[in-house]
């Protein structure tokens, strides 16, 4: 069974609930999660997407992203999908930056909440979800932006927001 997402309006106001991959072929907004994870050292996790993700696959996104469930907080969905995408126990100090209209593609986009979290715990990937990911100092992400490297709309709005130059 396919679950149904909450459609939103500007305002985050519920307007009707469609399956992921109609939302998609419609263009209709969805609510969305991203989150930055940080180590000690002050490096930002990064994924690389799964070869077989609907949207974006094998690009570069923030540590964490998901949409959000009907019946679901921004904030529960954000601690189901770090324990989901990265096996983290440990969220208590999630810290919620933001909520914004984001881009997710070409006259597409989504409600999007930014979260934070600084972790030690170990990190096990879900393969079906993530082929990769590592800890790169902000200068690094920069760089590997500045070479044309393959990152998703959502992460690009979020991460330019926080690191402008």
């Amino acid at each position: 069974m396919k679950l149904k997402y909450p459609i939103v309006n500007d305002s985050d106001q519920i307007i009707g609930y469609r399956k992921k991959d109609q939302a998609y072929k419609e263009s209709v907004m969805l609510r969305s999660v991203q989150i930055f994870i940080y180590n000690s050292k002050g490096e930002l996790y990064i994924q690389k997407r799964s070869k077989n993700k609907l949207r974006y696959p094998n690009y570069f996104c923030a540590s964490v992203a998901g949409h959000v469930e009907a019946g679901e907080s921004y904030q529960a969905a954000a601690i189901r999908e770090l324990k989901e995408e990265l096996g983290l126990k440990k969220v208590e100090n999630l810290k919620f930056i933001t909520k914004e209209k984001a881009p997710v593609g070409k006259n597409e986009y989504v409600i999007m909440t930014l979260f934070t979290l600084k972790t030690s715990e170990p990190i096990t990937i879900q393969k079906e979800e993530i082929d990769s990911g590592n800890f790169y100092t902000i200068k690094n992400i920069q760089q590997l932006i500045l070479e044309k490297k393959h990152f998703t709309p959502g992460f690009l709005y979020f991460f330019e927001k926080q690191y402008k130059k």
